[in-house]
């Protein structure tokens, strides 16, 4: 026999699979019991708590409304935020230069190129 079908031969050999230990059957399950009436659902008696949170929320989310109808951002912008829907952000210099979102370091190296210098204002409708 040569020493390379020895070597085949101890490869071919089954390994045994490693034993499962068993699952003692009093172990707390996920699973709901049988018992329980379809009625009772956990947490029904804390409804009317549940529902203060939900007011606080509505409240705050009004706020932030408020807040954002009283930003005020210069006439001219309005047709640029008609415009561009989807941008969020609006740069402008200060001879009223627009640039959007992505674009504040051009609107800087604009800004810085003007005399008098100045900064540049940003606006999020």
């Amino acid at each position: 026999m040569k020493k390379n079908d020895t070597e085949k031969a101890e490869i071919s050999q089954v390994v045994p699979s490693p034993e499962v230990p068993e699952v003692p059957e009093n172990l707390p399950t996920s699973e709901a019991p049988a018992e329980a009436p379809e009625d009772d659902v956990p947490g029904q008696e804390e409804a009317p708590e549940a529902e203060a949170p939900k007011k606080a929320v509505k409240e705050a989310s009004k706020k932030r409304v408020a807040a954002k109808a009283e930003t005020e951002y210069p006439d001219f912008l309005s047709s640029y935020i008609t415009a561009y829907p989807h941008n969020k952000t609006f740069h402008v210099t200060t001879d009223r230069m627009v640039f959007l979102e992505g674009d504040l370091g051009l609107a800087i190296i604009h800004q810085n190129s003007l005399a008098g210098g100045g900064k540049v204002e940003t606006y999020k409708p």
